[in-house]
């Protein structure tokens, strides 16, 4: 079996590439085996200890690809989540108007539809806030032990917890 080679311009000039298909490059960057991820749209390069390279793809330690139109986040309707030690510590969520940041912030979410529109800021901001709506949490604990609670202004440690 020959992998076709070519350079980067004739790589990219492949007008409909075939999901899977691999391709070596010989530059000018890049050069060695790129296959075409159809989901994706795009050419993951394998790099030199075999394992795939998302050239596009947001890295730990920064990204000189950045552009105006760049951005982190969905392009459906779905919330956006953080996670420190595989515990929730963010959200932002379009459909109930939530928005969280903090380690365990407003992590127990709606039980009850209607309920939306709460914000909490801080170390378990709102933390068992499950069935109130249009809270503003800022603070470690703030609003955290309430379960029932609507239209609360809550700042500080441990305010109204």
């Amino acid at each position: 079996m020959l992998i076709p080679r070519m350079d980067k311009t004739a790589k990219n000039a492949i007008a409909t590439p075939a999901n899977g298909l691999l391709v070596y490059q010989t530059g000018p960057d890049s050069i060695g085996f790129h296959y075409y991820d159809l989901p994706n749209t795009q050419w993951v390069f394998i790099n030199a200890s075999g394992i795939a390279t998302d050239t596009t793809a947001w890295k730990l330690n920064g990204n000189n690809n950045v552009t105006d139109t760049s951005f982190l986040g969905s392009i459906n309707n779905k919330a956006v989540k953080f996670r420190v030690n595989n515990l929730p510590s963010g959200i932002i969520d379009s459909s109930t108007g939530d928005a969280a940041l903090g380690y365990r912030a407003l992590v127990t979410g709606h039980s009850s539809p209607g309920f939306y529109a709460n914000n909490a800021l801080g170390f378990e901001a709102g933390r068992n806030l499950n069935t109130g709506y249009a809270n503003i949490t800022i603070g470690r604990h703030a609003l955290a032990s309430t379960g029932v609670s609507t239209q609360n202004i809550a700042i500080g440690d441990s305010a109204m917890a």
